[in-house]
């Protein structure tokens, strides 16, 4: 979809420089003041427009992790609870020792942050039906770009979180049969992104806050990757995903440069306060890959949707809480680059790199008053469609195993690439 596309452009500094020094086996409590300091790069406030109720609005973002003077192994419990950290075991003994251990290590990304404003004139409506209705709700066709599994709110019940963790794979760009139309070069462009989300997979939602990790790569994409978050709203101008850059003091070119393949990100979306649904919560754990043997960092901040209101309209828009998904997708390239190289319909999807799978794990979501909501056993599966290739409309590139109907482990769902190599 458009609003995830945006922030897959080409940029001048993408998850510039981030690390520590490398750090093998048990890690000593002094290891926490020997980790550079981590900063993500985050804009404050970004503008948008309802165009079709005439409506602006702003995204306003607070940090929501720790001071820079918190210390994990003398926070009590509800400051541990606060920040989303594992908690103190109260047996003591190896248990707590190890947890000490790991405590120490952790890392806790700092704020630095940018404003932008939204621009209603470099919204121009588009006349194609087909792009209007990815724009409007990319979850009408999500047959074409999304892949995953989803689950929906029991009745009388409403949604108010949801997390996962996944390995970010390992991919390769997969050039598409020669085309003899214009617009083939923009081909050689790849993206695809595994996310979580509350909202948005019902034909009904007009709101869908989500994020995950992206891989972006290929002729015109300079391996762009990261983290990003998104609160997506149906009709709404400046619909971008928002790239969450790192940055940390000493960094290494041969040490951890950002999100890429081999690390370990858990994130959750939560409503920080049930009764406020304008207002979510974006969380992140970054377990480098492996082979860097660098300890974790956490990062958290809440977004808050903040609107005008027109006449007598109110603006109604927040978390509706009807459905969760995870998700694989292969976003729609921007609107300008279309028109600039004069691309057809059935090239308004982004290229889908190779890759074995992706596994969500810990899958799981809340209910209002912070019970356990409908796990995976109660899934339907989405699977992805490639109509690009005209020797093989409609061919599966994409799709849960096992296939829907067969049911899902109540917390682990796995999407195979199945496309053409």
């Amino acid at each position: 979809m458009e609003a995830l596309s945006r922030l897959l452009l080409p940029r001048r500094t993408l998850l510039a420089g981030a690390g520590a020094a490398a750090l093998a086996g048990a890690l000593p409590r002094r290891a926490a003041a020997a980790a550079p300091r981590v900063a993500v790069r985050l804009e404050r406030e970004i503008g948008f427009w309802l165009l079709e109720e005439g409506q602006k609005g702003f995204y306003r973002v607070a940090w929501a992790g720790p001071p820079a003077d918190f210390d994990a192994l003398r926070a009590d419990a509800a400051q541990l609870a606060r920040y989303g950290l594992e908690p103190r075991p109260t047996g003591g003994g190896a248990e707590l020792a190890a947890w000490e251990v790991r405590a120490a290590a952790w890392r806790f990304a700092a704020p630095e942050w940018a404003t932008r404003e939204a621009s209603r004139a470099s919204h121009a409506p588009i006349p194609e039906p087909r792009v209007r209705d990815y724009r409007r709700a990319p979850t009408r066709v999500p047959g074409e770009n999304w892949g995953g599994a989803y689950v929906r709110a029991i009745e009388g019940t409403r949604l108010s979180g949801i997390a996962a963790q996944w390995t970010v794979p390992a991919s390769l760009p997969r050039r598409p049969p020669a085309r003899s139309q214009a617009g083939d070069a923009a081909a050689d462009d790849f993206r695809c992104s595994h996310w979580i989300g509350l909202d948005g997979c019902d034909p009904n939602s007009r709101s869908l806050p989500q994020c995950g990790t992206l891989r972006a790569f290929g002729d015109g994409a300079a391996e762009e990757r990261g983290l990003w978050w998104q609160w997506w709203i149906a009709g709404g101008a400046h619909q971008s995903g928002n790239l969450i850059e790192f940055a940390a003091e000493g960094s290494d070119p041969g040490r951890w440069q950002g999100i890429g393949a081999g690390d370990r990100v858990e994130a959750r979306i939560t409503l920080p306060n049930p009764a406020d649904r304008r207002t979510v919560r974006f969380w992140f754990r970054v377990d480098p890959a492996p082979r860097f043997a660098e300890p974790p960092i956490f990062l958290a901040f809440d977004v808050t949707l903040d609107a005008t209101r027109t006449g007598q309209r109110e603006f109604a828009i927040d978390v509706e809480g009807r459905v969760a998904e995870w998700v694989i997708e292969r976003p729609m390239r921007p609107t300008e680059v279309m028109r600039k190289e004069g691309g057809r319909v059935d090239e308004w999807l982004y290229g889908l790199p190779v890759f074995d799978s992706v596994t969500f794990e810990a899958c799981r979501t809340w209910l209002e008053d912070g019970s356990a909501g409908p796990d995976l056993r109660r899934a339907r599966s989405l699977r992805i469609t490639d109509w690009s290739v005209r020797s093989d409309h409609g061919a599966v590139v994409a799709r849960v195993e096992p296939p829907y109907p067969a049911p899902l482990e109540p917390s682990r769902v796995t999407i195979l690439y199945t496309g053409p190599r």
